[in-house]
């Protein structure tokens, strides 16, 4: 392998990556940062509901975001787990994952 690939698309290919900079062949830092992007995607704001002109929003950012759409109307979206996400299709889970970033940190 030369350098950090542009992508990675299969567990294997994150795997492969995670035992190259183990071993030096680039920075631990790409990969901790690759691994906690994916631990990154297990969120995604979905519509909650829509507020009136002077409601507040049910929490703070961020938790709670507003958007206010074309036809002036105040959209709350609340951030929730995917089932969907990226980690998750690629057949990680999130206690993998941290123990991969802690490993990389370790040394």
């Amino acid at each position: 392998m030369y350098g950090f690939p542009k992508r990675l698309k299969t567990q294997i290919d994150y795997e492969r990556c995670h035992g190259e900079a183990l071993q030096g062949s680039f920075g631990r830092g790409t990969m901790i940062a690759t691994w906690q992007a994916l631990l990154d995607s297990r969120y995604k704001y979905t519509f909650d509901r829509i507020l009136s002109e002077s409601e507040e929003p049910d929490g703070s950012e961020p938790e709670y975001k507003v958007l206010e759409d074309e036809d002036g109307s105040r959209r709350q979206y609340i951030l929730a787990k995917d089932a969907q996400a990226r980690i998750y299709k690629l057949g990680f889970s999130e206690t993998m994952v941290n123990s991969r970033i802690s490993e990389l940190e370790a040394e």
